[in-house]
């Protein structure tokens, strides 16, 4: 019988070891009163690592937990049918049961018959005997007394008919009682054979009911280990999202340290520069800052804005000094590029490749940060722009003097 293979626990083989949980909800707060801004900046981008590691992990377990939840539901219907089976094969060996019973009822009947036929031929074979040696006397008899008696002479012929009518009687019962004997033994026969059927497989049924239930046995122990294990992983889950949350806090603390400690060491501000920065890449405006992004069926609120590059891989500039505290892959977003310009300014780079800065250093304005990456949705190449004041998104054309770009409205 087909199915899901029995479960095999994996409760002690989850990816992340529970003092590993410990060490991360340990080292989540931080302490970075003396810290200055790279190395903040360090900090935060370990933590970003251990954070993503987390949330791999916590997937990791969601997806163990729907495919035990999956096979826990393939499991219990096997379970099911090979109860179904047993109780089948259990109504099919009581069925056998009466079958045999009735059988043996028939066998004991067809024995009585037997008996009673062998009774009536032996007592015809009998009679027969009788009546033919008192045939020979009476024959012996006629013809001593026919000599003598005209009268005895004229019926002997009638008599020796009559006997002889009477003898051929007698067989005929016989023969007919012997044909009843050979019928009724030809059926015990066949009831005998049907009865070794029935008993064979009843047998067979028997065998079939112990591989089922040693089956259903192992199956509902699996079932039993498998509800124990998701037990576990629920338990392993809600330690992850407590360590999520506490890394979270923990990162945003940093950022909130960084942003300080940049501003303290910021060496202008780029509140003097509103309306004069260069944009980093020359092109034509195809999503506008707060408004719905037009490439997608989505009403939300867009952040920043997307150049389509009038080249091929464009290489995309830095708009003012910065120190870079973030250059790497970033969900959606491909490589990612963050600078913090100090005084709580922010600016965000996306949909590059070709990187040629590195996390924690500082960079002047201008300075190439990669290249353009091609985007399907833009049929063409592309880049995401946005820029932060005190943690919040602002308008990226009030800060940039808008040469070489073009609006959306514009090809």
């Amino acid at each position: 019988m087909s199915g899901p293979r029995p479960w095999r626990g994996a409760a002690g083989r989850l990816p992340l070891t529970r003092a590993l949980l410990v060490g991360l909800l340990a080292a989540a707060p931080l302490t970075a009163t003396a810290q200055d801004a790279p190395a903040i900046g360090n900090r935060i981008a370990e933590q970003r690592n251990q954070l993503k590691q987390v949330e791999f992990e916590r997937q990791q377990i969601r997806q163990r937990l729907e495919s035990t939840r999956t096979e826990e539901q393939a499991v219990a219907g096997e379970i099911e049918t090979l109860s179904q089976a047993i109780r089948d094969s259990r109504r099919r060996v009581g069925q056998l049961a009466k079958e045999r019973k009735t059988l043996q009822e028939r066998l004991t009947a067809q024995d009585a018959e037997l008996k009673a036929l062998e009774a009536n031929m032996s007592e015809a074979r009998t009679r027969i005997g009788h009546r033919l040696r008192r045939l020979y006397r009476f024959s012996k008899t006629s013809e001593a007394a026919s000599l003598f008696t005209l009268v005895r002479f004229k019926t002997l012929f009638k008599d020796s008919q009559y006997l002889a009518r009477l003898k051929r009687e007698d067989e005929q019962a016989i023969a007919h009682i012997r044909e009843l004997h050979e019928s009724v033994t030809a059926k015990r026969k066949a009831v005998e054979e049907s009865l070794i059927e029935l008993a064979l497989l009843t047998d067979e049924l028997k065998g079939e009911q112990q591989t089922l239930s040693s089956r259903e046995r192992r199956l509902r122990a699996s079932l039993q280990e498998m509800r124990t294990n998701q037990g576990v992983y629920h338990a392993y889950l809600k330690d992850l999202e407590q360590v999520m949350s506490r890394m979270e806090s923990a990162i945003a603390t940093l950022e909130a340290r960084g942003r300080e400690a940049a501003r303290r060491q910021a060496p202008a501000d780029l509140n003097t520069l509103r309306g004069q920065l260069p944009p980093p890449v020359t092109g034509r405006v195809v999503a506008e800052f707060g408004k719905h992004d037009p490439r997608y069926q989505l009403k939300k609120f867009q952040r920043g804005m997307v150049i389509r590059t009038d080249q091929d891989a464009a290489p995309v500039k830095a708009i003012a000094p910065g120190q870079v505290v973030h250059a790497g892959p970033f969900r959606g977003y491909q490589d990612l590029v963050v600078l913090d310009h100090g005084g709580g300014m922010f600016s965000v780079y996306g949909h590059l490749s070709d990187l040629q800065v590195r996390r924690g250093t500082r960079i002047d304005g201008g300075t190439v940060l990669g290249t353009a990456t091609y985007q399907p949705i833009d049929e063409g190449y592309s880049v995401y722009f946005e820029m932060r004041r005190a943690g919040k998104p602002v308008d990226p054309m009030t800060w940039i003097n808008g040469t070489g770009l073009r609006p959306a409205a514009q090809g």
